[in-house]
């Protein structure tokens, strides 16, 4: 899945953030993991500036999908 987030990163204005479930130590975990509320690998989430989840997906997502899954959150 990094190789598409790396695709879908390119292309959007939102800030990607990879977050190895494995590496509970690691910060993006730390401070993401809470949003993390479904099970299932690869588990994509958006989250709004205000910390709010407003997309979630759960499976493998091309970085075409995801374009087109995600972009009504571009700014």
């Amino acid at each position: 899945m990094k190789p598409q987030l790396t695709q879908f990163e390119s292309k959007t204005t939102l800030n990607v953030v990879n977050i190895d479930l494995d590496q509970k130590s690691s910060p993006s975990y730390k401070k993401y993991i809470d949003k993390m509320t479904a099970t299932g690998i690869p588990y994509t989430v958006i989250i709004n500036p205000k910390g709010e989840v407003i997309y979630s997906a759960i499976g493998y997502k091309t970085s075409a999908e995801l374009v087109t899954e995600t972009k009504q959150f571009w700014k």
